[in-house]
């Protein structure tokens, strides 16, 4: 910033800390087998950066590497662009895939 002004002054007022999930374990299988079965397109996993500050909070209160992000956006969206838009249907199916995640984990718990 100095080479272009030197009159700049930089003041860091906030960040968040990264959060990378833990690619193996109950969650995350938990996850994708909901995703196979309420998905039209089926699953994908990938790493996606982003800014959701209570994933890290929880992450750090409740179960440490054990949150995993359902995407329901597709590309075309244009999240966070000027021509941002929302497909219901595909959030409904994200929702399903949340319910069913939630669902396969606390049976899961109950035979533990």
């Amino acid at each position: 910033m100095r080479q272009h002004c030197r009159d700049a002054e930089v003041i860091h007022e906030a960040s968040l800390s990264p959060y990378l999930v833990d690619p193996s374990g109950p969650h995350l299988e938990a996850a994708q087998q909901a995703m196979s079965r309420h998905s039209a397109d089926g699953r994908a996993l990938t790493r996606e950066g982003g800014s959701i500050g209570a994933v890290v909070t929880m992450d750090r209160a409740a179960a440490p590497r054990r949150w995993c992000c359902l995407a329901c956006p597709c590309p075309e969206h244009g999240y966070h662009a000027i021509n941002e838009n929302f497909d219901w249907g595909q959030a409904a199916g994200a929702w399903r895939c949340s319910a069913a995640t939630l669902h396969k984990l606390q049976v899961s718990a109950r035979r533990s």
